[in-house]
């Protein structure tokens, strides 16, 4: 190949890397981030860090929690439009409590603090718009989880609050065993002590009853398994059909939290985890634990 030859080849090539585009894109960030940071790969980071520290600045999670005894987690999905304005999309409750207007209350907190970083944006002091491959601006969606902490979270205060309100029902879950399609549900009454034992069949839904026994003494009898498994920190406390669902649930007590699964498909599948007993009884299983 002589010289001529090899100088074309390297022309040619060099014209198909220059036909190549560049891409352009790059994440949401911050201002000071896309001014400092040379390394695209950190806006992201960059944009998680300040997000995280105003909202910690001026959320007002004490005047949402005062008068609840159990912790709160949300997720929080929000759109960065490609101006840069940060807006807040929807609120969801990752484990079920009643109470609604938690929702309400924490969106206008979130709305107060977006519209203030909103502000420092325009002033060139808060967010940067995503880029598309072309450089140009471009919406970017997401979501980050908020947990809202109970101002009423001491031992002392939730073992009290957790007796308050099981006074108010007849009888409590205190423990359940499943043998293949049978599940043996354990209740015991308030204040009376007596337990009553179901039935609850795992494919047609039908419950029923087994036993009264006089105390749990008269109980452990017959399932001994039971007081083995109450003097440990890991049980199960109920099983449960859930709304119009076709699948059992189960509720376990592992050491202090409280755990609930479902039998969906062929393995238990983990769907959510309280803190303690008084959170899981705040929550939509609160009729599954306690009867009236």
């Amino acid at each position: 190949m002589n010289r001529l030859q090899q100088l074309i080849i390297i022309l040619l090539s060099l014209a198909g890397f220059a036909q190549t585009p560049v891409s352009k894109s790059s994440p949401a960030t911050t201002s000071f981030c896309e001014k400092n940071v040379t390394n695209k790969q950190e806006y992201t980071a960059c944009f998680n860090e300040f997000l995280n520290k105003e909202i910690r600045k001026s959320f007002n999670m004490e005047g949402i929690m005062k008068d609840i005894p159990y912790n709160i987690k949300l997720n929080v999905a929000f759109t960065l439009d490609s101006t840069a304005m940060l807006f807040v999309d929807k609120i969801v409750m990752t484990r079920h409590h009643a109470d609604s207007s938690i929702i309400t209350k924490s969106r206008i907190e979130l709305d107060k603090i977006f519209n203030r970083i909103n502000e420092k944006t325009k002033n060139g002091e808060g967010f940067v718009a995503a880029k598309d491959k072309n450089g140009n601006p471009k919406a970017y969606k997401a979501y980050f989880p908020l947990t809202l902490a109970s101002e009423n979270s001491s031992p002392t205060q939730t073992k009290i609050l957790t007796t308050e309100l099981e006074n108010k029902f007849k009888e409590k879950a205190i423990y359940a065993k499943r043998d293949g399609d049978v599940c043996i549900l354990f209740y015991e009454a308030i204040p009376s002590k007596s337990i009553a034992v179901y039935q609850l069949n795992a494919t047609n839904k039908e419950q029923s009853l087994v036993k009264n026994y006089a105390d749990y003494n008269a109980v452990i009898k017959d399932y001994p398994e039971m007081d083995l498994a109450l003097k440990g920190s890991n049980y199960t406390l109920c099983y449960f059909f859930y709304k119009e669902y076709n699948y059992l649930y189960e509720i376990e007590k592992v050491d202090e939290e409280y755990h609930v699964a479902h039998y969906k498909y062929k393995s238990k599948q983990k769907n959510m985890i309280f803190e303690n007993l008084l959170s899981i009884y705040h929550s939509y299983f609160q009729e599954f634990l306690l009867r009236k």
